[in-house]
């Protein structure tokens, strides 16, 4: 899979690490009557069940929704479900791999393989179930058409530099743009915040996909909100009064008015939930707030919370 910038874009560039497994996506694997629909994390625990069966040190390494038993249609994966994923498990006792399908909310066809690899991750390093991204992304990606049907979810560790030498863990989404083109739109896993926007813009001599940056969040996010998990560490054993104290620092770290704006959040919600965070220490803003997709509720709510003229405040 080809990457180039794109004219006038960054200059980072993000290598897709796209193994032959991610196939599976769309891949058929015989059908079944019952549809029974599941979001990612819901059929993570259906599959870890069963890997656990083939070894009780099983943890996963690549996890993609796919079209199995799904018909042509845009709408696959509206709300988060699919009715069909496919993961791979790693042992470290065996050093293998497992692979196996969760359709219709049962695992089948499971069966012991061998491929590359990097590191494994778990259900708790995930913040955002797939229901919680289709919220997200809604006025910037579709439902896919033609191949790749509707909204796919995968976690996976990618090459986010040209010249990153580890992988990092991550959650993207995948679908259309508003101009048709395939787009990835790619979080960070542990904080829920989008890091990158690829967009497919064509094909390169080999027939490989050519993929573009569009919108590259990270430079940006460094030291602030969706990022700085970190430092939570400097607020650990403080009260909630006393962390209300602190109320202009904590909104100014945590970037509360810009991810209101990015996310399309209550603010006061959001601000609350990084209080929430700091107090339990379970630290994830961005999955217990609502996207507003209605423009003018969720202006009334940054209108409530910063006073008229609140746009000002991002420029």
């Amino acid at each position: 899979m080809g990457l180039k910038k794109g004219k006038g874009m960054k200059s980072k560039i993000c290598r897709l690490f796209l193994p032959v497994l991610l196939l599976m996506i769309f891949t058929g694997c015989g059908n079944q009557e019952k549809s029974v629909k599941c979001t990612l994390k819901e059929a993570w625990e259906i599959a870890l069940s069963d890997a656990w069966k083939w070894a009780d040190d099983a943890e996963a390494i690549l996890i993609s929704s796919t079209d199995n038993h799904d018909s042509e249609s845009a709408e696959n994966g509206a709300g988060g479900k699919r009715r069909c994923w496919s993961f791979m498990f790693h042992s470290d006792e065996k050093d293998k791999q497992y692979s196996v399908y969760v359709i219709d909310g049962k695992a089948v066809y499971g069966q012991e393989a061998s491929t590359p690899r990097y590191a494994t991750f778990s259900i708790d390093d995930i913040v955002l179930d797939s229901d919680e991204l289709c919220s997200l992304v809604q006025g910037q990606l579709k439902g896919g058409v033609n191949w790749a049907w509707g909204y796919h979810y995968i976690v996976q560790y990618r090459y986010m530099d040209e010249n990153g030498e580890v992988p990092q863990l991550t959650v993207s989404v995948r679908g259309i743009n508003d101009a048709g083109q395939e787009r990835y739109m790619i979080y960070n896993p542990y904080t829920g915040v989008l890091q990158v926007v690829l967009d497919k813009t064509g094909y390169d001599e080999n027939g490989r996909s050519i993929w573009e940056i569009v919108e590259d969040y990270r430079e940006a996010q460094n030291g602030q909100g969706g990022q700085q998990v970190e430092s939570t560490d400097s607020y650990a054993g403080k009260s909630r009064e006393e962390l209300e104290e602190m109320r202009e620092q904590i909104e100014e770290e945590f970037s509360v008015y810009e991810s209101a704006v990015q996310y399309r959040f209550d603010p006061e919600e959001f601000y609350n939930a990084v209080i929430d965070g700091l107090v339990s220490g379970r630290f994830s803003p961005f999955s217990n707030c609502k996207t507003y997709e209605d423009d003018e509720e969720w202006k009334s709510k940054m209108e409530a919370y910063y006073g008229e003229g609140w746009e000002a405040l991002g420029e």
